[in-house]
């Protein structure tokens, strides 16, 4: 299966947000602490990063064919 590691950073990047949403605290004046925020742009970049890597192998799975 040539879309293992691509469909395996797809679930990282869905879980690494979710992972970091656990952390997120409320202050007492109502003010969200969020250590972990920079969870989301990550995971957007891990998608971002799968999606190309999987046009790439189906880009030369077509070119060999």
């Amino acid at each position: 299966m040539k879309y293992r590691y691509p469909l395996a950073l797809v679930g990282l990047a869905i879980a690494l947000p979710l992972i970091g949403a656990q952390f997120s605290t409320m202050a007492a004046d109502g003010t969200l602490h969020e250590p972990f925020f920079f969870t989301i742009p990550l995971g957007y970049a891990l998608i971002a990063i799968a999606a190309g890597w999987a046009g790439r192998i189906a880009w030369l799975r077509h070119r060999q064919h």
